[in-house]
């Protein structure tokens, strides 16, 4: 069940730009928890996904952002969530 999920999140991932800031730390937050499943394929394309698709996605959206404050929050927030234990 777990990799058809993931199937379906990777392929959310492929239009993180159109997702909003909320949604961003949403999509961050769930692929943290795919990062620590016991299969390590998941686990280690959740954190390629984590750590450089998003943050591309959050450093292209910052400087044209009408809420550049909540994209500048987001920055660290995926290098956070690859430390979470």
């Amino acid at each position: 069940m777990i990799k058809i999920v993931f199937q379906c999140m990777t392929l959310m991932c492929d239009g993180l730009a159109a997702l909003s800031p909320e949604h961003l730390k949403l999509c961050v937050s769930t692929l943290g928890q795919f990062g620590r499943q016991a299969d390590t394929n998941i686990a280690l394309t959740a954190a390629e996904s984590l750590v450089w698709g998003i943050s591309d996605a959050i450093q292209v959206k910052q400087p044209e952002a009408d809420h550049k404050p909540a994209y500048c929050a987001l920055c660290t927030h995926p290098l956070l969530e690859t430390l979470r234990p």
